[in-house]
C-alpha cells in the first residue's frame, strides 16, 4: 500500500511480509534513487507495541519536516548522533552511541510525540546499519518484550540516573 502525497515529499508505505509482519516506511528520492526508512510495525491487535496508521502519519510527517530541512534524513539523523570533542568521539564504541542515542531521543523529545518508538527504531537501525542487531546465531539480541522494556525503562527513569541506563543497556547488547 502507498499513500499519495505532493511531488517531492515522499510517501508512507506499507509492506507485508511474507509471514504477515506489516510494516510502515517512509519512501522518498534522494540522488535519483528511491530510498526507504523504516518507520514501525502495523499494530495487529491493540496493545501489541506496533503503530496505528495515525501514528504512522505522524511519523511521516515528522521525517518529512527532516529531509525537507537537510536534504537527507537519514545522514541528519545519524549526524545529530555521531558527536566528537577534541577530534575524539564521544562515544567510543558502536554500542556507546547506539545506548546514547535510544537514551537522548527518549529523554530529551525532540519530537512532540512517539519519542520511545523513535528512539527504538533509531536504535535498532543503527544496530542493524553496524551488524549488531542480531547474535552470530541470527537470533536479534533484543526480544520484543525486552526492547519495550528498556524504553519504558529509560522513559521512566530519573535524568540522574543516565549512566545507569547507558550500562544497562550495553549489558544487554
Amino acid at each position: 500500500m502507498t499513500e499519495s502525497a505532493p511531488r517531492g515529499e515522499g510517501r508512507l508505505i506499507v509492506r507485508i511480509h511474507p509471514g504477515g509482519l506489516k510494516e510502515f516506511y517512509y519512501r522518498y528520492r534522494l540522488n535519483e534513487r528511491d530510498r526507504l526508512l523504516r518507520i514501525g510495525r502495523f499494530e495487529q491487535t491493540p496493545g501489541d507495541g506496533g503503530m496505528k496508521l495515525e501514528e504512522a502519519r505522524a511519523q511521516l510527517t515528522k521525517l518529512v519536516g527532516i529531509q525537507r530541512a537537510t536534504g537527507d534524513v537519514k545522514r541528519e539523523l545519524s549526524r545529530r548522533h555521531e558527536q566528537t570533542f577534541g577530534g575524539e568521539p564521544l562515544y567510543p564504541t558502536v554500542q556507546a552511541r547506539a545506548a546514547h542515542l535510544l537514551y537522548f531521543v527518549i529523554k530529551d523529545h525532540p519530537f512532540a510525540d512517539g519519542n520511545k518508538r523513535i528512539g527504538t527504531l533509531l536504535f535498532l537501525e543503527y544496530l542493524r546499519r553496524n551488524n549488531l542487531l542480531l547474535r552470530a546465531d541470527g537470533q536479534p539480541r533484543l526480544v520484543d518484550n525486552a526492547r519495550v522494556a528498556l524504553a519504558l525503562l529509560v522513559a521512566e527513569s530519573d535524568p540522574k540516573h543516565k549512566d545507569l541506563m547507558i550500562r544497562l543497556t550495553l549489558n544487554l547488547l
